[in-house]
């Protein structure tokens, strides 16, 4: 992997913890966040990144939809594993919550693409083989 891309994968998760600690304003729950955001960016995001470069899906839409998707998937795991029982919140809260969480990761996913694959184009595959003609039998 390139340098740029490292970058990205050591400073998009940090973004949406900014992000969050501003609106509560409180600097000390930019620690919080960051315990939560680098493991989840690193067991969603990597195979994400391996999986959207072997498809050459790397423009901005598909990075920032797929963010927001993972957003609200970390939302639905940090749920089950800790136990918060969205089930027992109104649905106007449950959706507003996937909502803040899809928006976190639409900014990681954001940040992700600006620092590592901004001015790469937006299908950048794994480089292959060429097809090669079939050789005549002798």
């Amino acid at each position: 992997m390139d340098r740029r891309i490292i970058k990205a994968f050591l400073l998009a998760p940090l973004a949406p913890c900014l992000v969050q600690a501003v609106a509560m304003k409180n600097p000390v729950g930019l620690f919080v966040y960051a315990f939560f955001s680098y493991p989840l960016g690193a067991a969603f995001g990597i195979p994400s990144f391996l999986l959207f470069r072997r498809l050459g899906w790397l423009s901005l839409p598909h990075v920032v939809l797929a963010g927001s998707v993972l957003g609200v998937v970390s939302a639905m795991l940090l749920s089950s594993v800790f136990g918060w029982g969205l089930e027992s919140y109104a649905a106007q809260s449950v959706a507003l919550s996937l909502a803040i969480f899809a928006f976190h990761g639409a900014i990681a996913a954001g940040v992700f693409w600006f620092i590592g694959l901004r001015g790469k184009g937006s299908n950048i595959a794994v480089k292959r083989d060429a097809p090669q003609a079939a050789r005549p039998l002798p």
